[in-house]
C-alpha cells in the first residue's frame, strides 16, 4: 500500500512529461512540414492523411499567429516534458505558460518592428502603437528605450517560462549587452549615426 502511493505520483509525472514530449513533437513536426511545404493546408498530396496533414495545420495556425516567434513553441513543451519525466520539481505551470506566452508577444512585437514575420500578434500590436502613439515611434531615444525594455521583458519572462534558473539569464543579458554597445561603438567610430 505505502510503495503503490509512492509510485502513483511519480507515473502521474512520467505520463504528464511524455503528453508535453508527444505535444511538443506534433507541434515541431507540424512547424517542419511548414517550413517545407509552405502554407498548403491541404497538404494531402505532400504529407498524406496521417497526423502530419493535421500537425502541419496546426502548425501554420501557430506560425500565422506567432510568426516566426512559434518555432520556441515546442521548446517549451519539451522542457516541462523532460522535467516531469524525470520528476524535476515545476510548480506553478499556468504561471510559467502565461509568462512564456507573454514573451512571445513581446518578441512578435520586436519582430514586426524590425519588418520580420511577427506574426499577426505581432502586426496587429504594431499597428495598434502606430495609430495611437506615433510620438514613441518617432522618437528614436524613445524607441530605443522601449525596444531595450521589450527585450528585456522578453528575456525575464521568456527564462521564467522555460523555467531556466537566472544565473543564466544574467550571463546572457551580460554578453548581448556587452555586444549591443559595442556594436554601436563600432558605429559611432566609423560615423554611420
Amino acid at each position: 500500500m505505502n510503495k503503490s502511493k509512492s509510485l502513483r505520483p511519480y507515473l502521474i509525472s512520467f505520463f504528464t512529461g511524455i503528453i508535453f514530449v508527444l505535444i511538443s513533437i506534433f507541434i515541431g513536426f507540424g512547424l517542419i512540414i511548414i517550413i517545407n511545404n509552405g502554407f498548403d493546408l491541404g497538404l494531402k498530396e505532400t504529407v498524406g492523411y496521417g497526423i502530419g496533414r493535421y500537425s502541419g495545420g496546426f502548425g501554420a495556425l501557430l506560425f500565422i499567429f506567432f510568426g516566426h516567434a512559434s518555432y520556441i513553441i515546442p521548446i517549451f513543451f519539451l522542457i516541462f516534458g523532460f522535467k516531469k519525466i524525470f520528476v524535476i520539481r515545476t510548480n506553478f505551470f499556468l504561471l510559467h505558460f502565461f509568462s512564456f506566452i507573454l514573451s512571445i508577444f513581446f518578441i512578435d512585437f520586436i519582430l514586426s518592428i524590425f519588418n520580420f514575420n511577427g506574426g499577426l500578434i505581432g502586426d496587429t500590436s504594431l499597428k495598434f502603437l502606430e495609430k495611437n502613439n506615433t510620438m514613441l515611434l518617432q522618437n528614436k531615444i524613445y524607441f530605443s528605450l522601449m525596444i531595450l525594455f521589450m527585450f528585456a521583458m522578453s528575456m525575464f519572462l521568456g527564462i521564467y517560462g522555460l523555467t531556466l534558473k537566472y544565473r543564466f539569464f544574467y550571463k546572457t543579458s551580460y554578453y548581448v549587452a556587452t555586444y549591443f554597445f559595442a556594436f554601436f561603438r563600432i558605429f559611432k567610430f566609423i560615423n554611420v549615426f
